[in-house]
């Protein structure tokens, strides 16, 4: 046979099929290689709007919402900047933060070096001075580590809203030597638990050193604010679109004032000073010493993505935003790796910062670029100007922000009265972040979570259920609904049904448990039932309700459903998990069904076989047998 006849059938069939030769001609490959490319520049335009999520949210900016707020956060970003090394807070809070801005998922979030860690890693780098950014490189690779963590869902409403209101406490009691220029007097740092308890002890020791003239101009700052806020605000807003830019004018005349009076000669004010000028070289960090800090980085790494991602769960449920864990450490890696070239600080999520730009009314993380913008205009220009601006201003404007924190705490009411268990766990949350500051707070919160959800898992709820005949509108028939028992007084025990559902899961830790609250529930039933009922009757569990259960779960209650006296029947849905294991550990087909409703017709066909058993005793007694059939025929 040639080629050619070998061919037919295999064309004819394509002719049949519908299916056209492939157009071979210039034209056509040209088309077809342009429309491969077209699909992988949509792959690689979605693999960059993944890894790019400003793209998306950039399209909703609002930019009069976060360029005023910001005039005045960009002063916290000083004060916050200026802590410990005015050069490296400063650089800390551009180079790394404008990296992170093209990268993170969740918009309401702000970056700066975080001092609950920061502690960690200078006991890190004390080691090794002269090899921090060493350390810092080795700090950012480190975070890949935990980049899958899928722990955020334990931070839930409730839990946010004690942790942030004690937080807001923790950022007041930071601020108490700058409103009350303390500054000389009070502590820098105070590491012990509880640590807001010895703030306030320090405070109250030195209460008569208190600078008068630091009072005053926290006074009229925080008068200013509230009066701008509460009463100016509101009525301007009806007029202008634009928000006074209250923050900024309070520093502006604070700086002025400062000036004039030399407020820091004459009375002893504490005020910003110097502010470095210029940007440093990028430099490429040592790695001699990278397998002597491996673990002391990694632990850095795992405490600073911690608190990171916990902040941005926080405002994402606060705000109803999206996150992304995998995005979060990846922009957060990349932020620290870049900032590692010029001598920055380990940067994480600021609850204090972020309360602050929220507070002040910004909108999204591109305030950062509004951030960058004035600060590095200070550093080249305005430097001189504003390094007398006093520190009490700006303590007073990160105050006045926290306001929205503090009123949360009409939250705990709130919540006590819906559910007691969520009273609870806010009440304990707000406690255990107010004596073991932020960051123990959280992880001492997140375990009374935990252990609330094993509790709750450890006792599956086991209820009777009863049936409910409901009429359609037009009252032609009637539909049967099995609902609890006591849920109404319309919903009845069926005769001769007992019907039980389980309500969570049941495993190895609670079938004890589970079985204990049948027999108990089963024993009341009994108690209830009258001595005319049937001798013989059903009993249904439902595990439809229930999302798993294990091998050992199954084997006791099978051994305990074997020895009852009754009829047992089992319900769970088709194809879930507990229908897979039941079959598994041999639970026969005929007594397993899908609904109650499919159990209860099984049932009456059963009552209705037992019945005829029953007749047939009697039926012989009238003097049935096989020699005389006509006899007795009257029993049928």
């Amino acid at each position: 046979m040639s080629e050619k006849e070998d061919t037919l059938p295999y064309l004819s069939v394509r002719k049949q099929l519908g299916i056209k030769d492939k157009d071979r001609s210039l034209k056509a490959s040209v088309k077809r290689i342009f429309e491969s490319k077209k699909k992988n520049l949509q792959c690689t335009k979605k693999l960059i709007f993944k890894h790019l999520p400003i793209i998306e949210w950039m399209k909703n900016y609002n930019f009069k919402g976060d360029f005023f707020p910001e005039i005045m956060v960009m002063a916290y970003a000083l004060l916050a900047g200026l802590g410990s090394n005015p050069v490296v807070g400063l650089y800390t809070a551009i180079f790394p933060v404008f990296i992170y801005l093209f990268l993170l998922s969740i918009t309401t979030r702000f970056l700066r070096h975080k001092s609950t860690y920061l502690n960690t890693r200078l006991q890190c780098i004390s080691k090794y001075p002269t090899y921090r950014h060493c350390n810092r490189l080795k700090c950012s690779k480190r975070y890949n580590t935990v980049r899958n963590w899928k722990y955020s869902w334990l931070l839930s409403e409730v839990l946010v809203s004690g942790y942030t209101t004690a937080a807001a406490f923790h950022v007041l009691s930071s601020q108490l030597k700058g409103l009350f220029g303390l500054e000389d007097y009070m502590s820098r740092s105070h590491d012990s638990i509880p640590k807001l308890l010895f703030i306030c002890i320090d405070f109250f020791k030195n209460i008569a050193n208190i600078n008068i003239a630091a009072l005053v101009v926290s006074f009229v700052a925080v008068t200013l604010q509230v009066v701008n806020n509460e009463y100016i605000k509101p009525r301007v807003s009806k007029f202008c679109k634009f928000p006074i830019p209250i923050q900024a004018i309070v520093v502006v005349i604070g700086a002025g004032v400062s000036f004039g009076v030399d407020l820091y000669g004459n009375y002893g004010v504490s005020i910003i000073q110097d502010i470095p000028s210029g940007l440093p070289a990028p430099s490429f960090p040592r790695l001699v010493v990278m397998k002597r800090i491996i673990f002391d980085s990694l632990v850095v790494a795992i405490v600073g993505f911690s608190i990171t991602l916990s902040m941005g769960k926080i405002f994402a449920t606060k705000y109803n935003y999206a996150i992304d864990g995998g995005q979060e450490i990846l922009a957060e890696c990349l932020a620290n790796l870049f900032g590692t070239f010029f001598s920055s600080l380990p940067v994480g999520a600021s609850m204090s910062r972020s309360m602050v730009q929220v507070g002040a009314g910004c909108k999204s993380q591109l305030t950062t670029v509004f951030s960058i913008t004035f600060l590095l205009l200070f550093i080249f220009f305005a430097g001189p100007f504003f390094k007398y601006l006093p520190k009490a201003i700006l303590a007073s404007i990160i105050v006045v922000a926290l306001k929205g924190m503090f009123l949360q705490i009409h939250d705990f009411k709130k919540f006590y009265k819906k559910s007691k268990v969520d009273g609870i766990i806010w009440i304990s949350t707000f406690i255990f972040t107010i004596i073991l500051d932020i960051d123990y707070g959280l992880y001492a919160s997140i375990g009374v979570s935990l252990l609330i959800l094993i509790n709750r898992h450890s006792e599956p709820r086991i209820v009777e259920l009863g049936m409910k005949k409901i009429k359609d509108s037009e009252k032609r028939y009637e539909e049967e609904l099995w609902v609890e028992l006591n849920a109404s007084s319309e919903t009845c025990r069926k005769e001769g049904l007992i019907v039980f559902r389980v309500i969570g899961v049941v495993d190895f830790t609670n079938y004890e448990i589970a079985i204990k609250a049948l027999k108990k529930l089963r024993e009341e039933v009994n108690c209830k039932r009258h001595e005319d009922e049937e001798e013989h009757f059903f009993f249904v569990l439902d595990l439809s309700c229930s999302p798993q259960i294990d091998q050992t779960a199954v084997k006791y209650l099978k051994i305990w459903l074997d020895t009852a006296p009754h009829y047992p029947f089992l319900v769970a849905t088709p194809g879930s998990q507990p229908d897979r294991m039941l079959l598994r550990c041999g639970v026969k087909e005929s007594t397993l069904f899908s609904t109650i409703g499919e159990a209860d017709r099984r049932i009456s066909l059963q009552k209705l076989i037992i019945s005829r058993e029953k007749s047939l005793p009697n039926y012989i007694n009238q003097g049935y047998n096989e020699d005389d059939p006509e006899k007795g025929k009257n029993v049928l």
